[in-house]
């Protein structure tokens, strides 16, 4: 994580988010907060290299309802758009059964979840 030059690097570190995904901050003497970073994992960073020059993506929507850290709904679908946020309201028209308070997430699919298996040669 970089600091900013008024930083006296006091950091918490991997703090894990609602949805599960980890992020460090700083909060220094001078009361000044670095950016939020966090972090990607193998199967993410491959998504964002393939899908980073089509227009037309494929998006894995997750769909969770009910408390934040025990949701009582968790589904994931799949769309293809341009746009993440095409991509939910496509999955928010398409949807037959709409859990109350549902909260959307948009991410790109990733080669694994798509099935692709890696062959040597």
């Amino acid at each position: 994580m970089t600091t900013r030059p008024d930083c006296d690097g006091n950091h918490v570190a991997n703090r894990r988010t609602a949805c599960g995904e980890y992020e460090s901050e700083c909060t220094c003497a001078a009361g000044v907060r670095a950016p939020q970073q966090r972090f990607v994992f193998q199967d993410e960073a491959d998504a964002i290299a393939y899908w980073a020059d089509k227009e037309f993506k494929k998006w894995a929507i997750d769909v969770t309802a009910g408390p934040e850290k025990r949701p009582t709904y968790s589904r994931t679908f799949y769309a293809c758009a341009r746009t993440s946020e095409r991509a939910i309201e496509g999955v928010r028209r398409d949807m037959l059964h709409k859990p109350a308070g549902a909260r959307f997430r948009a991410r790109l699919a990733g080669p694994r979840e798509l099935g692709c298996v890696k062959v040597e040669g």
